[in-house]
């Protein structure tokens, strides 16, 4: 790597700036060190990077490392820039006038023609009443605007020697609240910053071994531990064995054993995670599998505040209702229903578990109920149903500030509480759910444990099944329309482990009375990505939002989402639009995205909450027309009446969504389905993963796939295999069940 290279410099020209990502491009002019650059023939030289804005004919004090730029040839790139506040009327008159608009900052001279405002502005003296179209709201963003950026660079100078760059000091500024808090924070612990989004351990690691900071360092040890943790957490596991936790470690850290073992140990006494003899888990896990449990118990245990009269008379009426005529083990799982406070309904598809919840909700027809998933669609399939449904957090009342509102205080108002597509909720949510129910009320948990586990940590409805503790009953009857349905007969095979095609099946496959299901298993994984846009093709004159491609990764392959939805935005979208680029992708009008992470504040008064996995559709789009404006996008989601607006710095929440992740599309049906895959899914090819890829579909499915990973993922059953308290602790002998 070439050395780094100080010198003061005067800036000639901003050739380019984006004050959102603090990204820009500028020619300068040595003043010291001439001889230390290579001038281009405009007797200057150009540095790029992320950096705050520089003002022609300023000079600062610049770090800077040989490269070269696609598009403005050899240059330089910035590593630091010491930056001269302004100190003078009129440095700051310049200040000011660069950094806003000409609007905003003619506006604030008028009424201050002879003033420091950056001073006042800082001192409280400055009065925006009288300046034109600058109200209070206004006001407080253009101050934190000119004020943080002057900040930003005085902790730069404190924080040199981490290297730190403009863009990420001030991604941690707008989480602290202020540059100070900032440098207090890395003086005390620098590993504190691992809670910032986008500085995991190894950032910071990489920041506090760049100053010289002592690798045996406890602290250091201790984020090396969250950061193994959270790993494990995010692959669904609430504990690791401290035997494998030490290998992490060691090889993570380059530290002995001895240090390793001696700051494991000492977790005992740190009330943020829990150890035994064999496993280490973050506290928070623990607690709540163990809760689960305890209150289940409570529930499962109390005396019943609900009397059900003449149930045979009212699953008659149902039966009329419906028109239908419920087999026996139907009517067994109503009954049971009826007979306990806490009931687990499991079935694969086409067994009727959606007829037997109603008809359960039915026979409590006198009492109030409501129903919830994780998943927007779920929840708004329920509600076509006629039942009183929600999405787990909208039923939770939850707020982002304060959390959930319905909690162990503050109860649900509801007598008959329904959990659905319950394998999908984690340990976390199945546990604010359970807290939120009053004793003596009813919990039914519906699912299919064919299906993928939770996203997130645990298997909460898995080991319900397993242990055996509560009142469960599972579906096995395929009904006879449901096994008309190729897509059905066949995901049920392999929910089985019963493979559909043998090694010398290739082509076009056609299954189900139906007909309703088409696979292609291919033995050239090269022709995979070809025959999928071939399949998208044929939708194009067709309601997109009743298509959905399906695939395995997300960023890696030829037929990761990543690639998929650029090559199928080509087909569905005009590519010469206006587009804004945010990441992986070029967003436009039409597109369908999905929201990535959930949105708290979203709408024109900040007061709707866009969930993960949200599916919705730009409608319009508004190009910034110079770096002082904003890149708007303005989306309609499903089950939201308002378009939202998303500003520039909210399109990383969204993703294009033609195609996505079979995890992802957890609890939605769709009319029609592509689902792809090949080996390059190695690790996630199991009969979950293409039994819950299959059952999206509802009225059509098509499968493109390379035929090994196909009959390898039926082989391959993956249910339970997650490390979790809560099955051993259900399995254990009755302990005390009061609360800690």
């Amino acid at each position: 790597m070439s050395e780094d290279i100080e010198l003061k410099v005067k800036v000639d020209r901003k050739m380019f700036y984006n004050s959102e990502s603090s990204w820009g491009v500028f020619a300068l002019k040595p003043v010291t060190n001439k001889d230390l650059v290579k001038l281009n023939d405009y007797n200057n030289f150009v540095v790029n990077g992320n950096m705050p804005e520089l003002f022609v004919d300023k000079e600062y004090d610049i770090k800077i490392r040989p490269s070269t730029h696609p598009k403005y040839g050899d240059g330089y790139s910035i590593v630091h820039v010491t930056y001269q506040k302004p100190t003078s009327i009129s440095e700051q008159q310049e200040y000011i006038r660069i950094m806003l608009t000409e609007k905003q900052s003619s506006a604030i001279l008028e009424k201050y023609p002879n003033h420091l405002i950056l001073d006042m502005m800082k001192d409280g003296t400055f009065d925006y009443n009288g300046v034109k179209n600058i109200g209070e709201k206004n006001y407080k963003k253009i101050k934190g605007y000119l004020l943080d950026n002057l900040d930003i660079q005085e902790s730069l100078v404190e924080l040199k020697d981490l290297n730190i760059t403009f863009a990420s000091m001030k991604k941690l500024v707008e989480h602290f609240g202020t540059p100070e808090v900032v440098v207090k924070r890395v003086q005390a612990n620098i590993y504190s910053l691992c809670e910032v989004k986008g500085f995991g351990f190894l950032k910071v690691d990489a920041y506090a071994l760049n100053r010289g900071d002592d690798k045996e360092n406890p602290n250091r040890i201790i984020a090396a531990i969250n950061f193994v943790l959270a790993s494990e957490e995010s692959n669904g596991n609430t504990w690791i064995s401290r035997s494998a936790l030490h290998n992490k470690l060691i090889e993570l850290l380059q530290v002995g054993e001895d240090v390793v073992n001696s700051v494991v140990n000492g977790l005992a006494n740190n009330k943020q995670f829990y150890l035994d003899e064999n496993r280490v888990a973050l506290y928070k896990n623990y607690f709540y599998e163990r809760e689960i449990k305890k209150r289940l118990y409570r529930l499962h245990n109390a005396k019943s505040k609900l009397h059900i009269k003449d149930v045979e008379k009212k699953i008659a009426e149902a039966e009329k209702l419906a028109g239908i005529i419920y087999s026996d083990e139907q009517r067994e799982a109503i009954q049971m229903a009826v007979e306990n406070n806490v009931f687990i309904l499991n079935g694969k598809g086409g067994v009727g578990k959606t007829s037997v919840l109603k008809a359960i909700l039915s026979v409590h027809n006198n009492y109030k109920h409501a129903c919830c998933a994780l998943s927007g669609k779920a929840s708004k399939i329920m509600s076509s149903l006629g039942l009183n449904a929600f999405t787990i957090h909208r039923l939770l009342g939850f707020d982002p500030k304060l959390g959930f509102k319905h909690n162990e205080k503050e109860k649900l108002p509801y007598h008959v509480v329904v959990i659905d597509e319950a394998s999908m909720s984690n340990v976390y949510l199945m546990y604010s759910i359970i807290c939120a129910i009053e004793e003596g009320m009813k919990l039914i948990i519906v699912g299919d444990g064919g299906q993928l586990e939770a996203i997130g940590a645990g298997a909460v409805f898995s080991d319900l099944l397993k242990s055996e503790v509560f009142p469960q009953k599972e579906l096995t009857q395929v009904h006879r329309q449901a096994a008309k349905s190729g897509i059905l007969s066949s995901a049920n095979e392999i929910r089985e482990g019963r493979q559909i095609v043998d090694t010398s099946t290739l082509g076009k496959q056609v299954y189900g009375e139906l007909k309703d299901f088409v696979l292609f298993p291919l033995a050239d994984k090269q022709a995979i990505k070809e025959l999928t846009l071939d399949v998208c093709r044929t939708f194009l004159n067709k309601n997109i939002d009743d298509f959905q491609v399906i695939t395995a990764l997300k960023a890696r392959g030829d037929i990761s989402v990543k690639t998929l939805n650029n090559e199928i935005q080509a087909i569905f979208n005009d590519l010469n639009k206006p587009s804004v680029k945010r990441g992986a992708y070029e967003y436009r009008e039409g597109d369908r995205v999905i929201q990535s992470g959930n949105n708290y504040e979203a709408g024109e008064n900040f007061d709707i909450s866009v969930f993960n996995g949200t599916i919705g559709k730009i409608v319009d789009l508004e190009k910034a027309r110079n770096d002082k404006e904003k890149d708007k996008l303005y989306i309609k989601f499903e089950g939201i009446d308002e378009v939202i607006c998303y500003m520039k710095e909210q399109i990383d929440q969204i993703e294009l969504a033609y195609a996505i992740t079979c995890h992802r599309s957890q609890g939605s049906t769709i009319p029609y389905t592509l689902f792809v895959f090949d080996y390059s899914a190695y690790t996630l090819l199991n009969r979950q993963f293409v039994y819950t890829g299959l059952t999206r579909a509802s009225k059509g499915c098509v499968v493109v796939c390379e035929g090994r990973a196909l009959r390898h993922a039926v082989r391959t059953d993956s249910a339970g295999r997650r490390n979790t308290f809560l099955l051993d602790m259900l399995m254990e002998e009755e302990v005390d069940l009061s609360v800690r």
